[in-house]
């Protein structure tokens, strides 16, 4: 090669030479790894050693690397290996322009030459033609691999009739080697460096816990009377505090709002995959290490947070565990007052995102180096309210709204305490339709619209204030083209935001978009893996698909994890009936029914698809004369008569019952298979006119 070495050490080498976009080049130049720095001096200065076997002199100079980098690790080459292939595969090479050597390169009589233009200008090829020095034998190797690959890659590259190929091999040997060298010397960089280069991109936050031990006033005034410790312990069944994640003891309300807000703000970042706390809560008390965990929630990477309080103060550390290589990534450390709390998530949330090695886009960085200030008081009422919310239990469920309105009360900009508040309307809205409390759900529905409204004002950022409304919506105005426009948005802004993956699932199954919702649903147990609920809305998706073979197998499994998480089985177990019934599996349907007083209108359904028509009769007579027909739902008594051939009385069910309480189980209408013996009839249409299912999207 025409040029000289420089003395001395080699440029820094920029560590994400294989993304798509040739900007990070310069992003990250001054961002290297001193181990490579090392490597780099030692090849410049020629005091790398040859190794001392023939049988390693024969081998390539990226396994003898992948070999070095294997005992570092005390893993095997083939680990290594494995691991840079993926590494390969993610990063859509050739793109970048640099890796091709008719773009670097020039060539004439006196050898090879780089392009003085490209130089200048890219750091790495730069560093990577002045700082080599390995044998020709070795490079030779590189280069019929690197042969190879264009071959596989771009197949005109790898034939003798290309230019490139032709240029190659007309020449001496070792010119065509330094034409190939550029990729030969990244996968040496790559592969010992590997650990630190592939990024974290999924990562599961553990709530934080409170180190008593050097704490001062850490109990929150508000909670000390608020009941908040014994009514959790009466009546929650999930374990009490473990050494890594939530618990559920008053002290525990601090660390479970950090992890909280935190999640939600990580949930931003575009190149991130964040656990929802639901998961990550059910290794309370476990002795599982931060590896297994990682594992069980399949992860990348895994956060604890140790908080303390020391009056209005608050000091947080953080620790990045990468499971990959089972190494701690750092730990942070910051302090600020308790009102600072969300500009203190900020700043961990940055340094969290720095260590997994993340870039943020601009419009990223710019709302993380926002302050964000509130009232201390106001704080402390929106944790409360989030920690009781997160148990989903119609007491704790009334607290959390009388939580977030004082915060509300005391900061009336406070835009997090409006969707909160938004949230535990729309809890209600459900509570109220399900029992036919008509005025409740109406009173509920205008709340939740009002206050996730008014969040949207405040704070555009909040996809929990969009994907509120679309609830609300949904739920109670049947506004299909409104809901989804604000389900959109609400992925948008938080791609990682659970409640919304889930609920749009639902909303595009009840639309007959069947392989979106079940994309969507994949998406929220990805994001909340030991979520029964979710995995059931899967389940339900597949029934009113039609495939209820797999809709049983869902319904099980969530079945299974609910009994392992304490929670109430009950309309999981009435909804595999339902996939039974519809299976035309009578029996197995018809008893699973019995063992639920509020599903015996749905025995008589099963009893009329059976071909049983006068039990089923008998059982509607009984609900009839016994005036007990508004303790069951409308819908379920209405399928009953459809299933009996009796349309009359199944459309005085729907049209004035079921509609005008606005029952959910109209929700269905366009697809449950419950609603097939009906849909003939001129009725239906006018129905589903009522409901705006043929004006959806």
């Amino acid at each position: 090669m025409g040029t000289k070495k420089p003395k001395g050490s080699p440029p820094s080498l920029p560590p994400n030479l294989f993304d798509t976009k040739p900007s990070n080049i310069e992003e990250n130049a001054d961002s290297w790894f001193e181990d490579i720095s090392r490597w780099a001096v030692e090849i410049e200065h020629g005091t790398k050693e040859e190794p001392e076997s023939e049988e390693d002199r024969q081998k390539p100079l990226y396994l003898l690397a992948a070999e070095e980098l294997a005992r570092a690790q005390q893993t095997t080459p083939e680990v290594i290996l494995e691991q840079y292939a993926d590494r390969l595969r993610q990063s859509s090479y050739p793109t970048p322009d640099c890796l091709t050597p008719d773009e670097v390169l020039t060539y004439s009589d006196s050898g090879i030459e780089p392009r003085p233009e490209h130089t200048e200008q890219c750091q790495a090829c730069a560093a990577l033609l002045s700082a080599t020095n390995v044998s020709e034998r070795r490079l030779g190797e590189f280069f019929n691999e690197l042969r190879s690959r264009r071959a596989a890659l771009q197949p005109e590259q790898g034939q003798p009739s290309s230019p490139w190929y032709q240029r190659a091999t007309k020449r001496s040997f070792w010119r065509a080697v330094v034409a190939s060298l550029i990729l030969p010397v990244l996968v040496v960089a790559v592969l010992l460096n590997l650990h630190s280069e592939i990024p974290v991109t999924s990562i599961a936050v553990l709530p934080m816990k409170e180190d008593l031990s050097s704490s001062r006033n850490m109990s929150l005034g508000y909670l000390q009377t608020s009941g908040i410790v014994s009514q959790a312990k009466s009546s929650s069944p999930v374990p009490e505090d473990g050494t890594r994640v939530l618990g559920y003891e008053m002290k525990d309300v601090l660390g479970y709002g950090m992890a909280d807000v935190l999640v939600s703000t990580l949930g931003t970042i575009t190149q991130m995959r964040v656990i929802s706390l639901d998961s990550s809560k059910d290794f309370a008390s476990s002795d599982k290490s931060m590896s297994e965990i990682a594992q069980a929630l399949k992860v990348d990477a895994v956060v604890q947070g140790v908080l303390q309080r020391d009056g209005d103060r608050l000091i947080v550390s953080t620790s990045l565990f990468d499971a990959r290589t089972n190494k701690d990534l750092g730990t942070d450390r910051r302090e600020r007052t308790l009102g600072d709390a969300l500009s203190l998530r900020n700043q961990l949330v940055k340094a969290i995102v720095a260590r997994a090695g993340v870039t943020l886009t601009a419009d990223e960085a710019t709302r993380l180096d926002q302050d964000v200030a509130e009232d201390p008081k106001a704080l402390e009422l929106y944790f409360d309210g989030r920690y009781r919310l997160s148990k989903r239990q119609p007491d704790l469920i009334e607290a959390a709204k009388v939580s977030f309105a004082e915060a509300i009360k005391i900061s009336e900009g406070f835009g997090l305490a409006y969707v909160g508040l938004a949230d535990c309307y729309n809890l209600s809205i459900l509570r109220s339709i399900h029992g036919a409390k008509v005025e409740e759900a109406r009173k509920a529905y205008e709340e939740a619209i009002k206050n996730a409204e008014r969040a949207k004002s405040l704070d555009p950022t909040l996809a929990g204030a969009n994907s509120a409304v679309a609830l609300s919506k949904m739920w109670y105005e049947h506004d299909w083209k409104g809901a989804g426009e604000e389900f959109e948005r609400a992925r948008t802004k938080n791609p990682n935001h659970v409640p919304t993956r889930h609920w749009y699932g639902i909303y595009l199954g009840y639309l007959k978009r069947s392989s979106e919702a079940i994309s969507e649903l994949t998406r929220a147990i990805e994001l909340n893996p030991r979520s029964s609920v979710i995995l059931g809305a899967l389940a339900d998706v597949n029934y009113l698909a039609g495939d209820y073979e797999k809709a049983i197998s869902q319904y099980q499994e969530a079945l299974k994890l609910a009994s392992e998480r304490g929670e109430n089985p009950t309309s999981l177990k009435i909804n595999l009936a339902t996939a039974y019934l519809h299976k035309r599996d009578f029996d197995k349907a018809i008893a699973e029914f019995k063992n639920f007083p509020e599903a015996k209108p749905s025995v008589a359904q099963a009893y009329a698809l059976s071909g049983d028509k006068e039990r089923a009769r008998q059982i509607l007579n009984d609900i009839e004369r016994s005036g007990q027909a508004r303790e069951y739902s409308s819908v379920a008594i209405a399928v009953a008569y459809g299933a009996l051939g009796e349309k009359d009385q199944a459309f005085r069910y729907l049209l004035k019952e079921a509609f005008p309480k606005r029952d959910p189980g109209l929700l269905q209408l366009k697809v449950a298979p419950d609603f097939n013996p009906l849909r003939s009839d001129p009725r239906f249409n006018d129905l589903l006119r009522q409901m705006n299912f043929l004006e959806s999207v």
